[in-house]
């Protein structure tokens, strides 16, 4: 630019043959002979004006530019428009699914979707009447309701909630591992809500929760809710299922009431919470039908992509790999449930057999595992002859931290078991995932492994010696 002296105006300009500049800039008509030349050069004789700018806007797309800049950049007024600007059907479909779950949340920013605490946090936030949402009771009222409603021998009427003063109920996160706990004095109104997301339901953990609060809060009317993200039924009697569509469908009835007044904030964020349940928890009937649609376009390589679609779980054992790695162990065998590694000290004799399951003749090895959402650790036996199980199980019966059952098995055998990590959240970041998994692993090197480090090596000098 300094060499043309174009230090204002218009960047590209006519030039005479000698190199003096013509005018301020380029006409029209200037720029249409250089892009028809130009694509003569590339063998194109016959295109529009027009098909400049499909080209611009199907090249912005492939790059990955998303629906509604590309509305913008054309200047359509609804996206429908350019929609069908873009061209194939196919294309259109798979742009609409992507900008659906592409948009911006603020949920899915902080990496919450599907966290369980998060979501019994916000729970419990939008629940109590005295946070700062504005919305009072109201969203307490509706969701006793609406419970209240499908229970088969409901404690408390819809309409004795309708009429009762709620605004100096008692709410509070995680009390005695409950996960949102409600108590109404005033009322004698005792209220447990149990959520799952992505969990399941534990041996007898509803009915202790039932038989601990009504023992500590006796003559409160009890009302137990089990909230899943498709209503799963409750293996308790005491307790009502309800759904996340449930929950969507009361937010989303307060932002629509128009007599319910929220700070310009607080209906921003709960806008994107109903979004985020949307997407993430059920499947609405538009969305039901464009995965329909696009099936049936793609079925053979959708179902490949389906068979071979990575285990979310396997980030887990990547990083449990690194760490045994690290620790100096050799890895082993393993798939996709288990990630399998022999310490040192488990080369001893006493260990090994000339059936055992793994290579190397290892009958005793460790192993990572898991178990629904819950990643454990474990020390195994497995193959060799029932006299050289016999000395291993008997082993580890009078050494610690060794913990097998008493009964010797045919097949393989849990010597030691200990959970690592539960709710193992697969979608936290690389790094808070290798924190928490580094964190355990340390305990299981200087505690377990220590131990059983010293066990083994007093039987290998045993075997020495004799």
């Amino acid at each position: 630019m300094t060499a043309a002296a174009i230090d204002e105006g218009r960047l590209l300009r006519s030039i005479r043959k000698g190199g003096k500049r013509i005018g301020n800039g380029l006409s029209d008509w200037a720029v249409w002979d250089v892009v028809q030349r130009s694509a003569k050069e590339i063998g194109i004789e016959r295109f529009g004006a027009h098909d400049l700018r499909r080209t611009c806007a199907k090249l912005c797309r492939k790059a990955g530019g998303d629906l509604e800049q590309i509305q913008f950049l054309l200047g359509h007024s609804s996206i429908q428009t350019t929609e069908r600007y873009l061209g194939a059907e196919q294309e259109i479909e798979l742009a609409r699914l992507e900008t659906r779950f592409t948009k911006f949340n603020v949920f899915e920013a902080l990496g919450v979707a599907r966290r369980e605490l998060h979501h019994s946090s916000f729970l419990a936030f939008l629940l109590d009447p005295s946070e700062s949402h504005g919305l009072r009771e109201l969203f307490l009222r509706r969701f006793l309701q609406e419970t209240v409603r499908s229970a088969p021998h409901p404690v408390i009427s819809a309409i004795e909630l309708d009429a009762i003063d709620l605004k100096d109920i008692e709410i509070r996160r995680e009390y005695e591992n409950i996960d949102i706990f409600l108590r109404d004095r005033k009322n004698r109104i005792l209220v447990i809500v149990e959520n799952k997301v992505g969990s399941k339901q534990h041996d007898d953990q509803l009915e202790r929760y039932y038989v601990d609060m009504t023992e500590r809060h006796p003559g409160h009317r009890f009302l137990g809710v089990y909230l899943t993200a498709s209503g799963e039924t409750s293996e308790n009697d005491n307790y009502v299922s309800a759904s996340y569509g449930m929950v969507r469908r009361l937010v989303d009835e307060l932002l629509t009431r128009e007599s319910v007044l929220m700070p310009p904030n607080v209906r921003s964020v709960l806008e994107q919470y109903v979004d985020l349940l949307g997407r993430r928890f059920m499947a609405d009937q538009e969305l039901r039908e464009l995965c329909e649609s696009i099936y049936r376009q793609h079925r053979q390589a959708i179902d490949i992509l389906h068979d071979n679609r990575p285990d979310p779980f396997s980030r887990v054992f990547t990083i449990v790999e690194g760490l045994v790695k690290e620790s100096g162990f050799t890895p082993a065998e393993s798939d996709n449930v288990a990630m399998r590694f022999i310490p040192q000290e488990f080369t001893i004799p006493l260990f090994k057999s000339d059936t055992a399951w793994l290579d190397e003749r290892q009958m005793v090895y460790a192993e990572c595992k898991k178990k629904a959402q819950t990643l454990v650790f474990q020390v195994k036996m497995d193959g060799g002859s029932m006299e050289e199980r016999s000395l291993a199980h008997q082993f580890a019966l009078t050494h610690k931290p060794f913990r097998p059952e008493r009964t010797l098995y045919t097949k393989y055998q849990v010597l030691y078991t200990r959970t690592l990590l539960e709710n193992v959240d697969v979608e936290a970041p690389d790094k808070v995932l290798k924190q928490r998994l580094t964190e355990e692993w340390e305990k299981v090197l200087t505690n377990e492994l220590a131990e059983m480090r010293n066990a083994c090596a007093g039987a290998a000098s045993n075997d020495t010696s004799s």
